[in-house]
């Protein structure tokens, strides 16, 4: 039901839109849902879903924030940039650097670190290391991309983005390019015709770091290739996690088998205290002074599931080796720690 509600109230918001603003967002929608669609050439492979289902379960979740002040309202224009920003956060994945050097360029002066040089004859050739600096510097590749388009009317962005008033379009931007890995606060907090940007970058991360479940895992591609053994373990864990905000906490749980219990305090640890909690703070000490007043429920964690499947054998060998290093740290420190002492007593015997 509370898909249908939330699916319902986006409606709602979108009839409320200009018809110009509604016209554009379908455009978006459809640029997106064609970048994205399953027999497109994908230039990031063996990843999480970032196509138009995950915007679409973005916008579920932006609505789940909105709902924790429900006495704070948006205005059209930061509506506007809401759902703008949620279909093209992720723009940057998609984008075809080696044929478009130009976006490149300009991601660079934006902030983008490269140590690779593209050579990529197709779209579907990236290397893994071409591959892994996409994902890394994707929000500065998204930046470019729609300043790329907006100046040169160039590849399936250039209409719907040179539709877009130049206002609003300099706050969207800045959307994109905050919504992953720069520090949330260093956004500008408004924008020169009044729109609380960070604000809207905020909504736009939040929702996409809820954007945690089996949604986002293709499960054939899990049972049938192989991956690195740290990418296998977030699909597992993604596979069986759910997280919703309730009363505005939000509750975020991991199921385990009782076979995997052993690495119950690695997993809280990784996914829920570091990967969530304090990757998230920020963002949440942001929404919190604007009135949004969430909170990761004490009651996150790892449970033990009878319906949670046993993690494979490649995963268990990692996470055990993860396991033995945490065990080898603990030694030297205490063996150090306990030799310093040694030697003040004896200096002091002396």
């Amino acid at each position: 039901m509370a898909l249908v509600k939330s699916g319902e109230r986006w409606f709602n918001v979108m009839a409320s839109l200009s018809p110009k603003y509604r016209d554009i967002l379908q455009r978006i929608h459809v640029t997106v849902e064609e970048l994205t669609a399953p027999g497109a050439p994908h230039i990031i492979k063996n990843y999480t879903d970032h196509g138009i289902n995950h915007s679409l379960r973005m916008l579920d979740k932006a609505m789940q924030i909105k709902d924790a002040a429900p006495d704070i309202e948006l205005t059209s224009n930061e509506y506007f940039l809401l759902i703008a920003g949620i279909y093209l956060h992720d723009i940057g994945m998609f984008c075809d650097v080696s044929r478009f050097p130009t976006i490149i360029e300009k991601a660079k002066e934006a902030g983008a670190k490269f140590t690779v040089k593209f050579t990529a004859k197709s779209a579907n050739n990236y290397s893994y290391q071409e591959q892994y600096q996409i994902r890394e510097n994707h929000h500065y590749i998204g930046y470019a991309w729609i300043y790329y388009a907006f100046h040169t009317g160039q590849t399936s962005l250039g209409s719907p983005i040179r539709q877009i008033p130049g206002s609003l379009l300099e706050s969207l931007v800045l959307i994109c390019k905050f919504h992953s890995k720069l520090p949330i606060d260093e956004c500008i907090e408004k924008s020169f015709t009044g729109e609380r940007v960070r604000l809207i970058a905020a909504i736009v991360r939040m929702a996409d770091e809820m954007d945690i479940g089996a949604e986002r895992i293709i499960d054939s591609m899990v049972e049938n290739y192989r991956f690195p053994p740290e990418s296998s373990l977030y699909w597992h864990m993604h596979k069986q996690s759910d997280i919703f905000i309730h009363d505005r906490a939000i509750f975020y749980r991991i199921r385990i088998n009782k076979k995997d219990e052993k690495y119950k305090d690695y997993l809280v640890n990784t996914f829920i205290e570091n990967g969530f909690r304090q990757k998230n703070k920020k963002v949440l000490n942001i929404l919190y002074d604007y009135g949004f007043k969430l909170h990761v429920h004490d009651n996150s964690g790892v449970s033990i599931c009878d319906f949670a499947h046993p993690l494979p054998p490649e995963i268990t060998d990692y996470l055990d080796t993860k396991l033995d290093t945490k065990l080898e740290v603990r030694k030297k420190y205490f063996i150090t720690h306990f030799s310093k002492i040694e030697k003040k007593r004896k200096r002091n015997y002396k």
